[in-house]
């Protein structure tokens, strides 16, 4: 991709389940944040562990934003860097899942190098389950790891955003558990500022037939458009890159989401 890879071998530390001490992990992320010769950090893989960094993360320079891509687990860090500090994050494909098995769409690859325009993405894949139009700041992730944020200290629901268009996907979630999390999601709040949701592919979730009059009964209150079936994140062909942080416009009825501007510029 024209991209110089920079590594170290503290990649592959172990402590318990996770790729070394939460300590060390959140010293090298630090290091290669706060490097001016490092343009992005794209995350190698997720699991459980991102959560365990946050409270480590005071040291970073947030004056200078910084490309930073991933999903799955990852989505604490993205959630902690778009709401707290105001960076645009990316929702993702990782290096060694998506881009190591070559499952990664080709133009959304604009996005990173700030070419172009930002006008469409569209998906024959994704379906409207609701329909309407939204706008709003993008903003979501991994719907699990967001709800196990609820709670804590991690101010991760964009609280200066009046407007959201919500993303959420998950792997492995039987359909009573979407409707606790999105149960849950409703009773924090965060669902009366939602404008427009676009839900993933939620891979092994259960089928299209038995997800939708559960997800429409959890958020009966709301009248926002619906749609099911964006490949970003755990997906079961290639993942496509979601900009954190933005306005965007939602047409469920078309299936288009519309980014309506750049997610980077010149350093």
């Amino acid at each position: 991709m024209g991209l110089a890879p920079i590594y170290d071998d503290t990649l592959f530390s172990q402590h318990l389940c996770f790729a070394g001490a939460d300590s060390h992990r959140a010293e090298r992320l630090i290091h290669f944040l706060n490097d001016d010769s490092i343009d992005a950090v794209l995350c190698a893989r997720g699991g459980y562990g991102s959560v365990r960094l946050l409270p480590y993360l005071d040291n970073l320079d947030w004056s200078a934003p910084k490309i930073f891509m991933g999903s799955s687990d990852v989505t604490a860090l993205l959630a902690f860097f778009s709401s707290e500090q105001g960076w645009v994050s990316f929702h993702g494909p990782m290096v060694a899942g998506d881009i190591a098995r070559e499952r990664i769409g080709i133009d959304p690859w604009a996005l990173l190098r700030g070419e172009g325009e930002f006008p469409v993405a569209i998906r024959d894949r994704t379906v409207c389950w609701r329909p309407g139009r939204a706008r709003g700041i993008l903003y979501g992730g991994c719907l699990s790891i967001l709800c196990s944020l609820l709670g804590t200290k991690t101010r991760w629901q964009m609280e200066g955003a009046e407007h959201l268009v919500l993303f959420l996907e998950d792997i492995r979630c039987k359909p009573y558990q979407i409707d606790r999390m999105l149960t849950q999601l409703a009773q924090s709040g965060l669902m009366d500022r939602v404008r427009g949701l676009i839900l993933g592919e939620m891979v092994e979730c259960g089928n299209s037939l038995e997800l939708k009059p559960v997800v429409l009964d959890a958020l009966a209150s709301y009248r926002f458009p619906i749609v099911y079936g964006f490949p970003s994140g755990h997906t079961s062909g290639e993942s496509l890159i979601l900009p954190f942080g933005i306005p965007v416009e939602l047409r469920a009825e078309e299936n288009l989401l519309t980014v309506l501007e750049s997610p980077v510029r010149e350093a």
